[in-house]
């Protein structure tokens, strides 16, 4: 959360990287019958939880100027 309220790029890739990995580690220890639909909940839980922290995400770097309005 705080990522969204300060806009680090990093902080919000990190974040991405860890929900793959907790679905990787669902996929991984669901039973053998159940792999996708375990996989395929535990993206559906990531993404609503994402909606707001990954909001804006954006790799192009931010070049602020004195004097300039940051908004353009």
């Amino acid at each position: 959360m705080l990522a969204w309220f300060t806009g680090a790029v990093g902080a919000r890739l990190t974040y991405t990287a860890h929900g793959a990995a907790t679905v990787y580690m669902v996929w991984a220890s669901s039973p053998t019958a159940g792999h996708t639909v375990a996989a395929a909940l535990a993206v559906l839980a990531w993404t609503i939880g994402s909606l707001f922290a990954l909001r804006g995400l954006s790799l192009r770097p931010v070049i602020v100027l004195p004097g300039c309005d940051r908004r353009s």
